[in-house]
């Protein structure tokens, strides 16, 4: 069910906030002890939604997303009784000092926390290539839906199979190069990841401030819009807000209070850019039919275009081109983090602490995964000149967007630029199994779903969810999509003032996963 159809249910008095949050916390009942999505319910939920829904009847409903649940990925700094550990249990029982500046403006919108959504530790960036995508010692081992221990990706991973297992109404992640837009390809959920200063970082655990962009899971395209709409905007505790962090200028910044739902439809399409990935037949061939139907919606494809410099095999992408995308100021950052708390955990003020620390408690296995990219960031510098390299590519072929395959090596990414990832497919019956060496998770096998990413120019994220809208629409596929373990628990629909819940026919399968 969309937040619109959610949210109009909610309007007509078919069922109630509360209803809604008894259902999606017996749906993580169901399967959380498997996948481990969600690290923890906010104890006050359905205290909240009382309110919520006494707010309504009395005609004081905020918006479209009053009374609606969210996950939100444990790194933003929460007041109420939720933890905030960025997956290390070493941040366990501490108190944050204020609250992320997104979580405040959808309280304020009135949607409901509902708890907490799990991660790759510390957002992947401690030992990317050794550290399990999913895993935190606070957590334990979060996987996705379609294989026996499938890797989710990361570093947003609960939020992404949160939303596929329908255990909220939308979750918010967080990314630096593909923590949003992987875990979707993963769950086959809508991604976006907005231009990187649309929305405020002030709250959250970030890894680098010209990169790193709050952003959203959704079922649609539309889910993600209607989010991006309550938690965009200046924020004068986020300094990149204001001005854009890469040329200093903010002229072509969205509005303030722009409702980015509101044209979700193409405008003309004139040249698309499909930059090549060397990757599998597969998902070669998923390109090409998606490239079909963005033709049929009257795009001009520019197959085969080249950024000037950029290695496009992903496998070395992977390997090699990490530091492009890492970690700017991962130690400021890290202490500044630390430093939202009061007491400071463990009396971790530094990185150089928390090096020590996960070096010597067992429970963050420090000498199984490492903390490789934490000893680079005490070291290394950063060069974001391939962030540029999107803006040459678009203005050279006159084009609003590029396509390529939801690898998350690419220069959009890096340079900060909105990015979407849109399901297209699944791997067939005989699809070798592949796992992941270092943790053994399994990455590709018969039903793992993939994805197609698009990537915008700076703040033309609306642009980019008009495109996407209508791709998703178009596209229609009939993906067979199989969960391993599947929720069955529906919304127990009650007109307001009935103590005894019905059902209604149309809302037998609100939650239930989509196919």
């Amino acid at each position: 069910m969309s937040i619109k159809e959610l949210a109009d249910g909610l309007q007509r008095g078919e069922f109630t906030s509360v209803s809604l949050i008894e259902a999606y916390v017996a749906r993580i009942q169901e399967v959380n002890g498997v996948v481990r999505a969600v690290s923890e319910i906010n104890p006050d939920a359905i205290e909240i939604a009382r309110e919520r829904d006494e707010e309504r009847r009395a005609g004081q409903a905020r918006g479209i997303l009053h009374g609606i649940p969210f996950l939100a990925k444990d790194v933003f700094l929460t007041t109420d009784r939720l933890q905030t550990t960025a997956g290390c249990k070493a941040l366990q029982g501490t108190k944050p000092k204020f609250e992320a500046t997104v979580i405040r403006k959808l309280r304020e919108q009135g949607a409901i926390l509902l708890g907490k959504s799990a991660l790759t530790q510390w957002s992947n960036g401690r030992s990317a290539q050794t550290a399990p995508n999913g895993w935190s010692s606070f957590n334990g081992q979060c996987i996705a839906a379609y294989a026996d221990y499938q890797d989710p990706s990361g570093s947003s991973s609960g939020s992404a199979v949160s939303v596929r297992f329908g255990l909220c109404a939308f979750g918010l992640g967080t990314e630096t190069e593909g923590s949003i837009t992987n875990p979707a390809r993963k769950s086959a959920v809508i991604g976006f990841k907005p231009t990187s200063g649309l929305t405020s970082r002030h709250g959250s655990y970030t890894i680098s401030e010209y990169q790193d962009s709050v952003g959203v899971h959704g079922r649609t395209v539309e889910d993600c819009a209607i989010a991006l709409t309550a938690i965009a905007g200046v924020d004068p505790n986020d300094r990149f807000t204001p001005v854009d962090p890469l040329d200093g200028k903010n002229a072509d910044r969205p509005k303030e209070g722009t409702d980015f739902s509101s044209t979700m439809g193409l405008r003309d399409l004139e040249e698309v850019p499909e930059v090549p990935l060397q990757t599998d037949k597969v998902r070669r061939n998923a390109i090409q039919q998606a490239i079909e139907v963005m033709r049929g919606l009257g795009a001009t494809i520019v197959e085969d275009a080249k950024f000037l410099k950029w290695e496009t095999d992903e496998q070395r992408a992977a390997d090699e081109q990490w530091n492009f995308a890492f970690r700017v100021q991962l130690r400021e950052n890290i202490a500044k983090f630390l430093g939202s708390f009061d007491p400071i955990p463990n009396n971790m003020q530094n990185l150089s602490d928390l090096i020590n620390y996960t070096m010597t408690d067992p429970e963050e296995h420090g000498e199984d995964y490492g903390v490789e990219d934490w000893l680079a960031a005490e070291k290394t510098g950063q060069s974001y000149t391939m962030g540029a390299q999107t803006k040459e590519l678009l203005d050279r072929y006159q084009s609003d967007i590029y396509l390529c395959s939801a690898s998350g090596w690419h220069p959009g990414m890096v340079g900060g630029y909105p990015t979407v990832s849109i399901p297209i497919g699944t791997f067939p019956p005989d699809t070798p199994v592949q796992k992941r060496p270092a943790s053994g998770l399994v990455q590709k096998a018969p039903g793992v779903p993939f994805s197609i990413v698009m990537v915008a120019r700076r703040w033309e994220d609306q642009r980019l969810l008009d495109i996407a809208h209508v791709f998703e629409q178009a596209m229609d596929i009939q993906v067979s999509l199989h969960l391993k373990i599947e929720p069955t628990v529906e919304i127990q629909c009650a007109p307001y003032g009935s103590l005894e819940p019905y059902n209604i026919g149309t809302f037998a399968h609100t939650l239930a996963p989509y196919s």
